[in-house]
């Protein structure tokens, strides 16, 4: 008996250390730090930074072409300026990213100056305590309706670009800038936001590129200054980083563009073509509009940087219905997942849109859901991770999978389709 309670003696002693030892090891481990934002105007290069601790990995979500817009024209298969925003707040909620990054197309304003449609955006992430940026599409600032003399409190003439970055950067969580790139063509908010460890050292760099515009509107191209200031930044960063010696060793980019580059296409083509492309790997995705693919050789932006082995990404919108993504030549080239439910998706309209709210519905107005009923509603975001020492993957978000009572909410096919057809439009589905 005496044995048997020496041992239990024992056994308890031995439990108490554990637990002690478990407590101690609990006690001494360190969560992560946060991430920290810093604005380029509190910089000490003069670029918005993301500081990622070890530990740590930098989630950001992607979003593509939002578009809300002062005059609503797809309200009949249920696309409105405030179903964008409550999606975008909420897809956002949901996703919990660290970073959003939006490829352009924020607001679409015609005559009116609409600025107070993109503070809806900036109040998003402030009440979500979310930092974010954004490259200008070609429907921001639109060349045609810009006046110079517009303030943010003007009703008709968009604001220029540089004074609507100026403006919207004024928020606490915005990292957009104005950017130094200068362009015979009307261009700004080209600017890097660079992500670095406590110790300073690089990890990556995202790249934002404006769609500029020329005398005869918007010019899909990168253009030949924007290279040069892309080089530029590049090999300034890699000098910083790496010494002046450094052999070609290159900062490594993720690069962000409203139009997506020529390669892209050329790649999704091959893939459609089935031509064996040894550049070529078809990742996710469908390429359902748009060729644009014969002005490669009108742009040397890929061979450019592809020669400086800097580029490692670059996501895109403009084509809503498209979400297709490819490794070309070792370079990540992919759609970003569309986020508007204020414009077209996947819905077409062969004889143009109905003027629903002027007009009575006509059975000669043909609404088409063939594609959204074929390929399926895959709006969302693209979420990017770069893990603290430099690699990074991208994966598509459907919204559908992460917002509870998605179609109830947002957008049901067989719900739309049939209020169209009740309403007295030709439905082809």
């Amino acid at each position: 008996m005496k044995i048997f309670k020496k041992l239990c003696i024992f056994m308890l002693s031995i439990c108490l250390v554990c637990i002690n030892v478990s407590l101690f090891v609990s006690c001494t481990e360190k969560e992560p730090l946060p991430i920290e934002f810093i604005r380029a105007d509190k910089s000490t290069d003069g670029y918005a930074t993301i500081i990622v601790p070890e530990g740590r990995q930098l989630k950001t979500l992607v979003l593509s072409d939002p578009q809300v817009a002062t005059v609503e024209t797809y309200a009949i298969v249920g696309n409105t300026t405030e179903k964008t925003y409550a999606f975008v707040e909420e897809l956002v909620s949901s996703v919990s990213p660290d970073f959003v990054f939006i490829t352009g197309d924020v607001c679409i304003n015609n005559i009116f100056t609409g600025f107070d449609l993109y503070v809806r955006y900036a109040e998003i992430f402030e009440k979500l305590n979310v930092y974010w940026a954004f490259c200008l599409g070609n429907h921001d600032s639109e060349k045609s309706f810009v006046s110079a003399t517009s303030t943010k409190d003007s009703k008709l003439g968009q604001l220029t670009k540089t004074h609507l970055i100026s403006e919207l950067s004024s928020f606490p969580h915005c990292l957009a800038t104005v950017g130094d790139c200068t362009d015979t063509y009307e261009t700004a908010g080209n600017y890097f936001i660079n992500v670095r460890n406590p110790d300073g050292n690089l990890i990556k760099s995202f790249v934002s590129f404006d769609c500029c515009y020329s005398k005869d509107g918007y010019n899909p191209l990168i253009t030949d200054s924007q290279i040069e200031w892309y080089k530029e930044n590049v090999n300034n960063l890699s000098d910083a980083e790496y010494g002046t010696n450094r052999n070609g060793k290159t900062v490594k980019t993720i690069a962000f563009s409203h139009v997506p580059i020529p390669e892209l296409d050329i790649a999704a083509n091959s893939i459609t073509l089935q031509d064996d492309n040894p550049d070529v790997m078809y990742l996710y995705g469908e390429n359902l509009e748009e060729s644009y693919y014969t002005l490669a050789s009108e742009t040397d932006f890929f061979n450019s940087v592809y020669d400086m082995n800097s580029l490692e990404g670059m996501f895109s919108g403009h084509h809503h219905d498209n979400d297709i993504n490819v490794l070309y030549k070792g370079v990540r080239l992919g759609f970003v997942q569309s986020t508007t439910f204020c414009s077209y998706y996947r819905i077409a309209f062969p004889k143009g849109k109905p003027t629903h709210n002027l007009l009575k519905p006509s059975a000669s107005t043909i609404i088409d859901f063939t594609n959204i009923k074929k390929y399926g509603d895959m709006r969302g975001g693209t979420e990017i991770k770069i893990d603290y020492d430099g690699t990074f993957s991208a994966t598509p978000v459907y919204a559908k999978d992460v917002i509870e009572n998605y179609t109830t909410k947002y957008f049901s096919v067989d719900t739309y389709s049939a209020s169209c057809a009740k309403m007295g439009y030709t439905v082809v589905s």
